[in-house]
């Protein structure tokens, strides 16, 4: 039980880590894709 449990704590840090780089990408995506419409509207 205690294995387990473990395996799945480090199992979910680091999907925690990819996931906060895609929503680290997204968010320059859409930091950007705000400043161009800004730019050329």
């Amino acid at each position: 039980m205690i294995r387990l449990s473990k395996d799945s704590m480090e199992d979910k840090l680091v999907w925690k880590k990819e996931y906060t780089l895609v929503l680290l990408l997204n968010a320059l995506y859409v930091l950007i894709f705000y400043f161009v419409m800004i730019a050329f509207s």
